[in-house]
């Protein structure tokens, strides 16, 4: 009886490469998503506008950020259910840490439009 290998070629190399990699890449997402709203939002009317009593910039990267951090969370769930289901080879432990290197990475990117105004002057 032939034993399965854990991939075949590249093509499933790619995907599982991918699937690894999928919450540093939304949180990449995520920074650049957050530095470029900042930055546009900053330069225009929307740098003074209020809604809901806080600055609406604020408000858009809190809103951001709690989306984000559910669907990280959720990846990071689907990755600590393979971990215990399967065999604890490399990528699964790998998938539990990058998700959660991830999750890090999305706090650390909030901090700053949490504790500091987003726009001065």
């Amino acid at each position: 009886m032939q034993q399965k290998t854990p991939y075949r070629g590249i093509d499933d190399f790619l995907r599982l490469a991918l699937d690894a990699a999928a919450p540093l890449l939304l949180w990449l997402f995520y920074f650049f998503a957050c530095y470029a709203f900042v930055a546009a939002g900053c330069a225009s009317m929307l740098a003074r506008m209020q809604w809901l009593g806080r600055p609406a910039i604020s408000l858009v990267l809190t809103i951001a950020t709690v989306a984000m951090t559910l669907l990280i969370l959720l990846l990071l769930g689907r990755a600590a259910i393979r971990w215990h289901a399967g065999p604890r080879v490399l990528l699964s432990t790998a998938r539990l840490g990058i998700a959660a290197l991830a999750l890090l990475g999305v706090i650390w990117t909030a901090l700053p439009h949490w504790v500091m105004p987003v726009c001065i002057g």
